[in-house]
Formats: structure tokens, sequence, C-alpha cells
């Protein structure tokens, strides 16, 4: 992918990134960077040369991160990055909101309006940043970390169904059970059933 075709993407990156970019794309333009070495971003243990070629390695690996980071959220398996040596901003984004999730993952009372209060962000901001970061609204992200809790827990074997829900954030079993289903394709039950019998066949 040529640097040209990386700008296009600019979109898909933290903002942070999309400035430095910008900024570098224009002073290329303008000849005035040619090798000079400055730090792209705190995150980074080392510094860069400002070329082409290390800037399109440092987008693709963003971008790369991103289609992880969606992976993650959208599926029901945990996606690896730790081969990925690159923290953004999106990534610390997201751990402190699934952090403070899982701390208050008990609570019926978690919603969009106490991560707003946590992030310091607006509805609207906060919204956005999960949709573009995870495919995700704001409810459906607490509520995915729920049931990824809830579905370990039905692993683990450690109390009744019912229980899990209440111990997830799910004061209505029955809204639980239609959340997990719809998540996992089973019901609860079946869905610990299933994860049994496996573990027994092996």
């Amino acid at each position: 992918m040529n640097f040209e075709s990386l700008t296009t993407q600019i979109g898909n990156i933290d903002e942070y990134t999309q400035n430095k970019v910008k900024h570098y794309d224009m002073l290329t333009k303008q000849n005035l960077i040619t090798t000079s070495a400055i730090s792209i971003d705190k995150s980074f243990n080392s510094y860069w040369t400002w070329n082409k070629e290390e800037l399109n390695t440092y987008i693709e690996n963003l971008i790369a991160i991103r289609e992880k980071i969606k992976k993650t959220y959208q599926n029901n398996t945990i996606v690896d990055l730790s081969g990925v040596k690159i923290q953004t901003r999106d990534q610390k984004f997201l751990q402190q909101a699934s952090n403070y999730i899982k701390s208050n993952i008990s609570s019926p009372g978690l919603n969009v309006s106490t991560i707003m209060s946590e992030m310091h962000m607006s509805r609207t901001q906060l919204h956005r940043k999960f949709k573009a970061l995870t495919g995700l609204s704001t409810t459906e992200f607490i509520r995915t970390i729920r049931l990824k809790k809830a579905a370990h827990l039905l692993q683990q074997n450690v109390d009744s169904i019912t229980q899990i829900g209440y111990q997830t954030g799910f004061s209505d079993h029955s809204y639980f059970a239609k959340c997990f289903k719809k998540q996992y394709g089973v019901s609860p039950s079946d869905y610990s059933k299933e994860y049994h019998k496996k573990v027994l066949s092996y």
C-alpha cells in the first residue's frame, strides 16, 4: 500500500495521528522535511525518521490494530493484541473503559451516563468513539463485556444461571437469557451444557 492510499484512510485512525500525518504530508510537499528524527508519539520508546516508507509502516500498523480491536469486541473470542507493539490512544481509551465496566459489572446502574462521567465525554462523543473503534454503540459495548463475563462464569460452573445474571448486572433473568442467546446463539443453560460436554469429551 502506498503513501497516497494510506492517507485516504486517515479517518480510520486516531485524531492525534491524523494531525501528524497531515502535517507531515504538508511539509513533505513543501520539501521542508527529509530525514529529521522526531518523536511520533510519546508511547514510543524510540524515535522515527520522517520518511514515507516508515510512515507507511506506522499507519498500516495502526489500521491493523483497529481491525483487531473490532474483532475483539464483535466476535465471541478474544483476539490477541500482544503481537502489536504500538499502543495507540484508541487502545488506551478502550482499556480504560473496559476496566471501568469490569470493575462495576455487577451493578445494574452501570450505563451510558456512568461511562460518560468516567471518560469525561459527551454521549455523542462516546457513541462515535465506540462505533469507530469496535462497530458497537456504547450500550452494546457494555452489554458485550457483561455477556463475555457471564460466558466465562458459565464455563467455570461457579453458580446458578440466575446468580450469574445478577453478578454481571442483569437484574431481569428473561432479558439476560434473551441477550445471551442473541450473542452466542444458544440459551445460557444450553451454552453451559454444551461447553462442559465438550470438556468431558476431551
